[in-house]
Order: C-alpha cells, then sequence, then structure tokens
C-alpha cells in the first residue's frame, strides 16, 4: 500500500549522513537495507513514488534468490515467496523453426511493482531514512565529504554524505555526469508492457516464454497477480521499421506461430535508454552500484541478479571500510571487485546474446535442443545456480 504523501517527504533532518544511496530500485534498496541493518546511518532518495513501474522481464534467478535468503536481514530472506512469486520451471524458446522447452529448478516471477515496493519498505525497517519524490540533482566535493544537492515538492535542500552511493539506473542523469562511460555502438534497446489477466491467454504461469525474431527477442512471463509481463531487447531500426515495439512483438510472435495476447495492439509500451554501456564505477567518495554501473544486454532473469550480487559485494566493501574509519577510499576496492565480477557473470551471457544475434542460429538451437536436451545445460546453469559474492578481503 502507498504512504501518504506527506509521510514520504523530506522533513527537517540531520543534513549529514555517512551513506546517502541515490536511487530506489532493486540495488539501491537492498544497499540501503544492509548497510541500515548494520548499523549505519543511511538516507535512500528515490526521485519517484512507489509503487511505480520499471522496463523489466519480471524475472528472478537462483542467484538473485540466494542473495536476498543469505543477506542476514531476517525478512529479505524468502521474501520473493511471501509476495507471491510464481516459481518458474519451464523455459520456452520459440523460432521460425519451431520451438523446444527446458526444464528448470531455481528462479521465480515477481512483478517489479511488487519487488520495489518491497524492497523499500525493508530499507525502512533495516532503519533506513527513505525521501520518496526527491531527487538528487548534483553533488560536489567537499573537504572529506560530498554534498548533494536535492530537489523535493517543497523545494530543494543539501544534505552532505561520507559517501554517495549512486543507483540511479540505465541512462540515470547522475551517474551520466559524475562518471565517465560509453554505450555500446550495436547496442539494442529495451521495451515492455503488462497486459492484465484476462489479456494473457494461453501463456501459462511457471514458464519464461522466449520469442525470437529478426532484430531481436521478447520475453514473456506470468506474474503473481496473475498479469503478462512482456520486455525485449530490440535493435532500434527493427523497432522504427516495425512501427513501434508493439507491432514488432507482433511479428515475432506469429513467426513463431505463438498466439499474440488480446490488447497488445493497444498496450503502453515503456522504452529504457540502449542497455549494453560500461562506466567507471566509481571515484573518491563516489560509487555506482546496480545498471548505473554499467550493463550488458541480459540473459533472462540475470538483471535483478547482477544488481543484488553487485549491491552485496559493495555492501560488504563498505563495511569494512567504514570500520577503518576511511568509507570515501571504497571506490578502489569497488572498482577492482566490479570489474572481477562483471568479467565472470558477462562471460557466459554475453556468448548466448552473441548468438541470438546470428541469422538462424535460434532455429538450429531448437533443432539441436529437441535431439539432445542436455545442450541447454547454459540456459539453466545461468537460471538456476545459487551463489553469492565471495568473502572479500
Amino acid at each position: 500500500m502507498a504512504l501518504p504523501l506527506a509521510s514520504r517527504v523530506p522533513p527537517p533532518m540531520n543534513p549529514s549522513w555517512p551513506v546517502v544511496v541515490v536511487g530506489a530500485g532493486v540495488a539501491g534498496s537492498f544497499m540501503a537495507a544492509r548497510l541500515a541493518h548494520a548499523g549505519v546511518g543511511v538516507l535512500l532518495v528515490e526521485k519517484s513514488l512507489f509503487p511505480r513501474p520499471k522496463v523489466c522481464g519480471a524475472c528472478l534467478s537462483g542467484r538473485a534468490l540466494a542473495v536476498l535468503d543469505q543477506s542476514g536481514i531476517p525478512a529479505m530472506a524468502g521474501l520473493p515467496k511471501k509476495l507471491g512469486m510464481i516459481p518458474l520451471d519451464r523455459f520456452r524458446l520459440g523460432t521460425t523453426a519451431g520451438e523446444a522447452t527446458v526444464a528448470l529448478g531455481a528462479g521465480g516471477a515477481l512483478s517489479r511493482i511488487a519487488f520495489d515496493a518491497a524492497l523499500v519498505q525493508e530499507a525502512r525497517r533495516s532503519g533506513a531514512t527513505v525521501w520518496e519524490g526527491t531527487e538528487a540533482v548534483a553533488v560536489e566535493d567537499g573537504d572529506g565529504f560530498q554534498r548533494l544537492r536535492l530537489q523535493a515538492p517543497d523545494g530543494s535542500r543539501d544534505v552532505e554524505a561520507r559517501l554517495v552511493v549512486i543507483a540511479d539506473g540505465l541512462g540515470g542523469k547522475l551517474s551520466s555526469r559524475l562518471l565517465p562511460g560509453s554505450v555500446a555502438r550495436d547496442s539494442r534497446i529495451g521495451a515492455g508492457c503488462v497486459l492484465g489477466p484476462d489479456h494473457a491467454g494461453s501463456y501459462a504461469p511457471g514458464t519464461i516464454h522466449m520469442a525470437c525474431g529478426d532484430g531481436g527477442y521478447l520475453g514473456l512471463v506470468r506474474q503473481e497477480d496473475g498479469s503478462l509481463d512482456l520486455a525485449m531487447a530490440a535493435d532500434r531500426p527493427a523497432i522504427l521499421a516495425a512501427g513501434g515495439p508493439g507491432p514488432l512483438a507482433e511479428q515475432w510472435l506469429e513467426s513463431c506461430r505463438w498466439p499474440v495476447p488480446f490488447g497488445l495492439g493497444r498496450a503502453a509500451w515503456r522504452g529504457t535508454p540502449p542497455l549494453t554501456r560500461r562506466r567507471v564505477a566509481g571515484v573518491p567518495g563516489i560509487v555506482a552500484v546496480g545498471d548505473a554501473a554499467g550493463y550488458l544486454e541480459p540473459f533472462t532473469g540475470e538483471g535483478m541478479g547482477w544488481a543484488l550480487e553487485g549491491a552485496e559485494s559493495l555492501s560488504r566493501i563498505i563495511l569494512s571500510e567504514m570500520s577503518r574509519g576511511f568509507p570515501g577510499a571504497a571506490h578502489v576496492r569497488w572498482a577492482r571487485e566490479h570489474a572481477r565480477v562483471s568479467r565472470r557473470r558477462h562471460a557466459a551471457c554475453r556468448i548466448m546474446v552473441g548468438a541470438l544475434r546470428i541469422r538462424g542460429l535460434p532455429a538450429l538451437a531448437v533443432r539441436l535442443l529437441r535431439w539432445f536436451p542436455g545442450a541447454a545445460w547454459p540456459v539453466t546453469w545461468l537460471l538456476d545456480r545459487q551463489s553469492v559474492p565471495r568473502r572479500l578481503p
């Protein structure tokens, strides 16, 4: 349930904080909860008001669930299940050559509206101060601290932080302004919409349905309320040629001989900036986490897993540095850890996403899976593995 607006805007409070987290998505809210639970004073600011929608495949991998379960915060353990997460037991791949189905075992489907709102509430319960409807518009370097200018409905105010964690997502204004980065030239863009339960048609719950077509792919999954989440990664020219993401989704579904959900043509689609990008993970006094720290066109279920794993790793680094009295130097260790984890976690995903771009290869994969189901192990490994970040020195 949404809080009254009066309870979500900044009251007069202490203007100095050990840590300010900018952005209350999966990574930002989890990190705020994690640090506050450990006794750190945390201010979490978010420009939107909850609940709010996000373009996302709505899939949580085994990795994501494991990070929540082993976070050390009792309420985080099993949180998606408490919210009604639908266990995912099948992955269905559709192409012009037909389809193939792969068994899964560890992940689940949960709407971002429910998940993000619950994470923000857990951050509050853990002791973090949360200001919704508040945008961080500027950060200036002070003498051993960072000064943030915050814009709220009732005006602007300044706060100070020993460390600023930027988790403002893909194309976030603050991360783009403060941390150098680049976008891949051939990056696809994301788009998504949600159809009501009455429009979900024959797309059964418990299955990730992925339709591959010229210029990208579309994932469909039933959410805990019965609605159908659709999320695509597509080449910009393909979207323009089709006349928008909706018509392109219809083309892909028809090429796979899958039914087009009722109402898809009238659905309100939301887009994302280009997906694949790199960014400097931090500078003195400022670090980035989640999509703000860089992003790779993900395979189903990996995006939120990456965000949670990164937030857990960075939380451990910050707590370690604060015990030494120098949280502003966390960017040095985080840069090393982020590079190491990114290389490892992106490798398999990069190979499979690259394979999906090769004309005819998805259809060949379907034929192969029909004859040799065991060839699907890279897919099941990505979606089912339950690992958490290693302990940091």
